[in-house]
């Protein structure tokens, strides 16, 4: 039995390493902390690929205005004013004699006139559309691109708090080692104890101080790739959160992927439809364009001999008609072009039925690593109360004197190592219910 100054201070410190062992690292409420809301709000703010996206929706909203410029009537207004010019001459025989007449043109005009197209195969319909549907692509892509980056943010935000937990951990055990260490040595000194059990115990603070370093390298490291996708070059503001706990009952066997809300997939069928649309409007080419016309012209004939243009002030012509203009051969480039929209739309219903199959599996996949994730951090939750038993009864074992300092270190090893792998279940979990959010589409509970 130890001396009773050598019980009082072991049973203080088991003590304290058991309240340490029972609470989890206050890391959330802190001071100018960091929430996940507001992560994900930076994240938005500072994203290059959100703003690429917006320019690029930005793009295919002008190109809808484009392709409607070309389907209304064209006005247009146009001035000249010749400062110098030598007139023609027109070679006339009169009586016999060749006569050369100067011949007179404007030198000042102003034309307005006006160009409608009124039938041209239907290819500015096919375009109309397929800038409506590579519009909604945009706002598609856009969108999911978001859900993605909130994902990443969210994965990358429990993640370090996950880490930070894991460092606490690891801190604690070697805390606890240190302890023990100088209580086997005070047994040491006392003669209740070897030198053998001091030698243990050194070893084993030396294997727990790598792992603490290495625990506080990973939450250096998750806490910069937080800082990264929230698009900063570092970040030390404090994590004001905490990692969810996984629910049981949340019946995640009832969902089902929803192609409808599944932005990525229907930015796929939405480019589908603009490359057909495409496709039928390159078909347009075979067909005849019909048009409409009008010229409205003043003109003024400046300084002209008055004997053979005597009328010297402003004039006007004007003339309105119809027109039609066929192609009847562009060298087969008119073909090329048809057949290249057509390859491509294929193309493109290729790309959409494998997109498919692979969100399929996908959600198939994160649903089972889910179910994983949680029956694992059950089991791992029974593992730390068990653990947390043992430890109780070690030290009372050791107060009686039916169990050694020993086995209640090696009690204690196994709380922490259940610890920590209660927090990696957890944050497994949490990682594997957001993919499969996301997975299944937008606006899933």
């Amino acid at each position: 039995m130890p001396p009773r100054p050598l019980v009082l201070v072991l049973s203080l410190s088991l003590a304290l390493g058991a309240a340490g062992l029972g609470a989890d690292p206050p890391l959330a409420g802190q001071p100018g902390g960091l929430a996940l809301a507001g992560a994900q709000a930076e994240a938005a703010a500072n994203s290059p690929v959100l703003r690429r996206l917006d320019d690029e929706l930005a793009s295919a909203n002008a190109q809808r205005l484009l392709v409607l410029a070309d389907r209304l009537p064209q006005v247009g207004l146009k001035a000249e004013h010749l400062f110098d010019a030598k007139y023609p001459d027109l070679q006339v025989v009169f009586g016999g004699a060749a006569l050369a007449f100067p011949g007179a043109f404007p030198q000042d005009t102003l034309d307005l006139s006006l160009h409608w197209t009124l039938f041209n195969g239907f290819r500015d319909l096919g375009r109309w559309r397929a800038a409506n549907l590579e519009q909604a692509a945009a706002v598609h892509e856009r969108r999911r691109a978001g859900d993605q980056l909130a994902l990443q943010v969210a994965v990358g935000y429990y993640r370090a708090l996950a880490a930070a937990q894991l460092k606490a951990v690891a801190d604690q055990d070697v805390a606890t080692l240190k302890d023990h260490l100088v209580l086997a040595q005070a047994s040491e000194d006392s003669g209740s104890s070897t030198h053998v059990d001091v030698l243990r115990i050194q070893a084993q603070i030396d294997e727990a101080g790598a792992d603490a370093e290495q625990a506080s390298d990973q939450a250096d490291q998750a806490r910069l790739v937080l800082a990264q996708a929230m698009g900063l070059s570092q970040d030390a503001r404090p994590l004001d959160g905490a990692l969810p706990v996984p629910d049981p009952a949340l019946a995640v066997d009832a969902w089902t992927l929803d192609e409808a809300q599944r932005d990525d997939l229907r930015a796929l069928q939405e480019r589908r439809g603009a490359l057909q649309q495409q496709a039928l409007a390159a078909q347009g080419a075979w067909w005849p364009q019909v048009y409409v016309f009008g010229l409205n012209e003043w003109y003024h004939y400046g300084s002209f001999d008055p004997l053979i243009l005597p009328t010297q002030g402003l004039a006007t012509m004007d003339m309105t008609g119809v027109g039609a203009t066929w192609n009847l051969f562009a060298g087969g480039g008119d073909l090329a072009r048809q057949r290249m929209a057509e390859a491509q739309a294929q193309a493109s219903t290729q790309a959409l039925a494998s997109s498919r199959l692979q969100a399929e599996r996908d959600f198939a996949d994160w649903k089972h690593r889910y179910h994983y994730s949680v029956r694992l951090f059950q089991a791992r939750q029974r593992s730390v109360e068990e653990y947390q038993e043992s430890v109780r009864l070690a030290q009372l074992g050791f107060k009686a004197g039916t169990q050694t300092s020993t086995e209640v270190l090696d009690a204690e090893t196994d709380l922490f190592r259940a610890k920590a792998g209660l927090v990696q279940a957890q944050a497994d979990a949490a990682e594997a219910l957001l993919q499969l959010k996301l997975a299944r589409g937008r606006g899933a509970d």
